[in-house]
């Protein structure tokens, strides 16, 4: 995320950028205190209401997007998929480049069942935003639930190349182990058959 204070201690700036930035930030922060507070609360169900107000206030505003975002996340974490699908598609109505948007989309679509769709949805975003780990993530997720562990595994590795951390090393390795057992157990199998039809032609 751009407010992370990595942001502000990797990336060259100047002080009136800084400061330019700061302001912006309270801004925001003024703008979407409510919303906010319902976040830290962990109500999910006053987040959406708070965000819905202020978008009666504004369709366009400045700070739209962020509403936009912040009831897009709400929304998939109360299971209402098909509103955040509402949401994030009124998000890309606006930009259709913000690749938060376009993930929300994605896992929309895996929440609702379209596996295709977020499949799709996500490798799209991959293309244009190839160190987007999140995008990586749920491709991984959806490998594991279709019981195709080669492509969790290389999803999974390459989440872990670009964010490196215990958590992803370890989700890694384990989607490599299980890969290479299914693989293991599938040469069994083939080997077998072939045994098997090679002794019934036999005289």
């Amino acid at each position: 995320d751009e407010h992370t204070p990595g942001d502000y201690i990797f990336k060259p700036c100047d002080e009136k950028r800084l400061r330019n930035r700061l302001e912006r930030l309270f801004d925001r922060r003024t703008f979407m205190i409510d919303v906010l507070k319902a976040i830290n609360a962990g109500d999910h169900e006053k987040t959406i209401r708070e965000c819905n107000k202020l978008l009666l206030i504004s369709t366009s505003g400045r700070w739209v997007m962020d509403v936009l975002r912040k009831k897009g996340e709400a929304q998939l974490a109360t299971g209402d998929s098909a509103g955040a699908m509402t949401t994030y598609l009124q998000a890309i109505g606006i930009r259709d480049d913000v690749p938060w948007a376009m993930m929300g989309i994605a896992r929309a679509n895996h929440a609702l069942g379209e596996i295709e769709a977020a499949t799709e949805a996500a490798k799209k975003i991959i293309a244009q935003y190839p160190t987007y780990v999140a995008a990586y993530e749920l491709l991984a997720r959806i490998g594991t639930d279709t019981g195709d562990d080669e492509m969790a595994y290389e999803m999974l590795n390459s989440s872990a190349d670009i964010l490196p951390s215990a958590r992803r090393f370890r989700a890694a390795s384990s989607a490599s182990r299980s890969a290479r057992s299914k693989s293991a157990a599938r040469t069994s199998w083939t080997l077998k058959q072939v045994s098997s039809t090679s002794d019934e032609v036999m005289p």
